[in-house]
């Protein structure tokens, strides 16, 4: 009697922890897919909603988790908003797979060429936040002439200092050996004004390099995620924007 009665009630533990690992699944492909990693254009595009800036619009490579998640689709409506139309991309749909650095540039390169095509405009600001913008320290050195003369300014938010050619939202990935030093990168590009901002408390900021005169370092309070200020950031990023403006095409280094 007392067995028959026991078994039933031992008989629930597999059957929850079964019930608990299906909704943990479902909850992770879900945050799967709304970091795109399960798209297959990686373009977002938003039309600028406030007045036109001479010409001039961006390209916005997002972190390993897409633009749906974080501060991404609210920087790009902000900048919409201040009069630049933006072309997002998400990263994770062109580096949930691991990619050479001859394919990292090719992606950036064509990156560069769509949203100036997309957008039409004479100017292109190239902004990445961080996996975004390890990916732009690592293959921008690389871009082709005509490209780098289109390009009006380089904004670097959170880059790290070790570059992983995948994306990989659980960090196990970035444990492992780098595939490119985002200093080294940086110091790469001397064609173009670049602005890098970082958080005050992080130690381990591509932006914590040898200072170049075409480098602007913006050191903000907070970590990695600058304390959530998605305001003040958009601020830094407008302010290299009106830099890139105000400079006549064509004026930069190593052309």
């Amino acid at each position: 009697m007392s067995e028959t009665a026991v078994q039933p009630h031992r008989g629930r533990w597999p059957r929850r922890v079964a019930i608990g690992l299906a909704v943990l699944v479902l909850i992770l492909l879900g945050a799967l897919w709304r970091g795109s990693y399960f798209d297959r254009d990686p373009y977002d595009r938003m039309t600028a909603t406030g007045p036109a800036r001479d010409g001039v619009a961006a390209l916005y490579l997002s972190g390993d988790m897409g633009l749906r998640f974080g501060p991404g689709d609210t920087m790009a409506d902000l900048l919409a908003a201040r009069g630049i139309p933006v072309i997002g991309f998400n990263t994770p749909v062109a580096f949930r797979t691991r990619r050479s650095a001859a394919e990292t540039a090719a992606i950036v390169a064509g990156a560069v060429r769509t949203a100036l095509a997309d957008s039409r405009a004479q100017r292109l600001v190239v902004i990445g936040r961080s996996f975004g913008a390890d990916m732009l320290a690592a293959a921008l050195p690389a871009l082709p002439a005509d490209l780098r003369r289109r390009v009006a300014a380089v904004v670097l938010i959170v880059p790290g200092r070790q570059v992983f050619f995948r994306s990989d939202p659980s960090n196990i990935t970035y444990l492992g050996t780098p595939d490119a030093d985002a200093v080294r990168g940086i110091g790469a590009i001397t064609w173009a004004p670049v602005t890098c901002i970082r958080g005050v408390e992080e130690t381990d900021s591509g932006c914590l390099g040898p200072r170049q005169p075409n480098v602007t370092d913006i050191a903000m309070p907070g970590g990695h995620f600058l304390d959530f200020d998605t305001a003040a950031i958009v601020g830094n990023v407008m302010g290299a924007i009106d830099r890139a403006i105000a400079t006549p095409p064509g004026s930069g280094e190593g052309k």
